[in-house]
């Protein structure tokens, strides 16, 4: 019985996913005219095994199937409402074709969709033709077309069009900001001027102290957080102590700045890259946002599992070598406080690290056992 009703859960699981960044309607595909046919055989299966009655068997057969034709009308309906000018029917075909969902994929006869859609005006319609002249998806990739239209949906309040206009406007020349500026009039460069002005202070502090970890990871105990845009871009290549680093000053920030949201968000997440590369520190300080809340919902059991990560992974105590021993103590004078250096990952720290793991597992347990 369980597992007839676990096919049945896929059924209503995949016919609510989302495609690509926007919502598809529930439409009819093979795979559940497939899936039904599987789902016959299995409860002739379990009929047998479980002496299901003809009604309960009925029952969830006609589920399936009321569900099958329910998707399928609402296909009908759909192009029937994009046909007849609805922009967000338009966008919702639009979106059904790209991911091809019961259709066959087209990129083109989604881009036809969507543009029919932005050119009357619809704000979603508009980012998303952005998206494909962005990417090149049922047109030629078009990095000035994909701007104007992020910018015309932005212009319309459009969140997700603001931030994109932003990852595409550095990519324009010179001739097609202006051509951007003739054809919509004033175009706001505040961000290119402000990642223009971020570049050249990331390629003076590299200058001046390196773009090596432990020498930035230095800086920034010394108080220089200038070297932070640096240990940035180091993240963003990869770099897991770097992604563990940009996280604890995110999460200081919004220690002090709780009213601002994103801070604790950006720092779980890079606390969440690192800990998946098997960072220690990460894997301790993820497993700290879980048991506090911070960018994400309180999980007891997410921040034991975290935790219980944390200690396997660090090393077992053993003496160090001369080199090891050398480089610790050296480590040691950069910093005056070692439960925050052991969050920061190092090395001459790791017996804090492994008590602060210690106290965290006990304190998971405990609300898991309240929860």
């Amino acid at each position: 019985m369980m597992q007839i009703m676990g096919q049945l859960g896929i059924f209503v699981i995949w016919a609510s996913l989302d495609c690509r960044g926007g919502a598809c309607p529930l439409l009819l595909d093979y795979r559940i005219e497939t899936g039904a046919r599987e789902l016959s055989k299995t409860l002739a299966k379990e009929q047998k095994r479980f002496r299901l009655t003809e009604n309960v068997l009925g029952g969830l057969a006609g589920l399936v199937m009321m569900a099958a034709g329910a998707l399928a009308d609402d296909l009908a309906g759909l192009i029937e409402r994009a046909e007849g000018g609805d922009a967000a029917a338009q966008v919702e075909l639009g979106l059904v074709y790209e991911a091809g969902e019961q259709v066959q994929q087209d990129d083109k006869s989604a881009f036809m969709w969507i543009e029919r859609a932005a050119k009357a005006g619809n704000a979603e319609g508009q980012f998303y033709l952005g998206w494909l002249y962005a990417n090149g998806y049922g047109v030629e990739t078009d990095k000035l077309n994909a701007f104007l239209w992020f910018e015309r949906a932005a212009r319309q309040g459009h969140v997700d069009a603001k931030d994109q206009r932003k990852l595409v406007l550095p990519d324009l020349t010179p001739a097609q900001l202006s051509e951007a500026r003739a054809l919509l009039g004033n175009v706001d460069t505040s961000d290119l001027d402000r990642k223009k002005a971020e570049e050249e202070e990331i390629a003076k502090v590299g200058a001046e102290i390196g773009w090596d970890y432990a020498d930035l990871r230095r800086a920034y105990n010394q108080r220089r957080y200038d070297v932070v845009p640096v240990l940035t871009r180091l993240a963003r290549n990869g770099v897991g102590e770097a992604q563990n680093l940009v996280g604890y000053h995110l999460k200081r920030l919004a220690q002090v700045n709780p009213e601002d949201e994103t801070l604790s968000r950006e720092a779980f997440r890079w606390f969440l890259e690192a800990a998946r590369q098997g960072y220690p520190a990460a894997q301790y300080n993820l497993g700290l946002c879980y048991l506090e809340g911070v960018g994400i919902d309180r999980n007891a059991a997410n921040a034991n599992r975290w935790f219980t990560m944390a200690r396997n992974n660090l090393a077992r105590e053993k003496l160090p070598s001369y080199q090891e021993a050398t480089e610790e103590f050296r480590e040691a004078s950069e910093y005056a406080d070692r439960y925050k250096a052991a969050m920061q990952g190092y090395a001459s720290a790791s017996r804090e690290l492994r008590e602060l793991v210690e106290l965290g597992l006990q304190e998971s347990k405990a609300r898991r056992s309240i929860e």
